[in-house]
């Protein structure tokens, strides 16, 4: 038992990085992060859009990981742009209506790692929520972006840092 308690004390100490609870690792030399506002290209889009996702991504890293906002000295940096917001049907009656129509948001992000910069990547990312059409959009569109925000800053999340 003493083996195994001195084998993890080792491991812990020589360890090049650090692992969160949440199954982030990150190299320690890796303190900050800058977060850019998220610019919204969309044709479409929800007032607010852009400012939401840029908070919710941010407080979703900084309650997940150890790292520090900073805008002037940083290791790694994520810039983002919402691409799209779109609603569309997806089940259509025999008499051309829809019964379900479709919310998809879908935005690109773009990652810099100045440590290493084999972990630089440009990607798009993609949600959706189908809801009934006899609802009114603008009684549930809150709650549906909110949903999609959410899980489209899981996924940047482990993109980044646990390369999910």
């Amino acid at each position: 038992m003493k083996n195994f308690l001195y084998i993890t004390l080792i491991l812990t100490i020589s360890s090049c990085g650090f692992y969160t609870f949440s199954g982030a690792s990150i190299n320690a030399e890796i303190k900050n992060i800058k977060i850019g506002y998220f610019i919204n290209e969309a044709e479409n889009f929800k007032a607010n859009l852009d400012r939401d996702i840029t908070q919710k991504l941010t407080d979703f890293i900084i309650e997940q990981t150890d790292l520090s906002l900073n805008g002037n000295n940083y290791e790694i940096e994520i810039n983002g742009k919402i691409i799209s917001y779109d609603i569309s049907p997806i089940s259509i009656s025999s008499n051309d209506f829809a019964n379900q129509n479709r919310l998809s948001i879908s935005v690109n992000i773009d990652f810099k790692n100045y440590i290493n910069e084999k972990e630089n990547y440009n990607q798009k990312f993609t949600r959706y929520v189908d809801y009934k059409s006899d609802q009114n959009l603008e009684e549930i569109e809150s709650e549906l972006t909110d949903q999609i925000l959410e899980e489209i800053c899981i996924d940047i999340f482990n993109k980044t840092f646990v390369n999910w």
